[in-house]
């Protein structure tokens, strides 16, 4: 940054497989989820960053392991839980799909339009 000042990052990622876990809870069709499993691959992950601004050289390995340490006392709880990756795979399938279909919406009306034109 400037001088001895310096910029802390944690970036926490968490990677959750996929296996099953969308086509086991969802009745959705199986088109949308091969396509959802072929936009995100085998595994989604939950990534999480933590950052601190003007931290003076001497003081940015403190800062990290602080940084690390709130983000454990905070939300380890809450990512040890068993149903927290079924969860999240399940939240971001539901906004993908929902953007998808935003997408396509959007693809049509365009579509017409420029038909309308011709």
């Amino acid at each position: 940054m400037a001088g001895d000042r310096c910029l802390v990052q944690l970036l926490i990622d968490i990677p959750i497989p996929l296996d099953g876990i969308i086509l086991d809870e969802r009745p959705d069709s199986e088109d949308s989820v091969q396509a959802f499993l072929t936009h995100y691959g085998p595994e989604l992950h939950y990534q999480l960053t933590k950052t601190r601004h003007f931290v003076p050289k001497q003081d940015v390995d403190s800062a990290l392991s602080e940084l690390q340490k709130e983000f454990t006392s905070a939300s380890l709880a809450y990512l040890h839980h068993p149903a927290f990756g079924k969860r999240y795979a399940l939240k971001t399938y539901e906004e993908w799909t929902e953007k998808e279909r935003c997408r396509l919406a959007h693809t049509k009306a365009v579509s017409a339009a420029e038909l309308a034109q011709r």
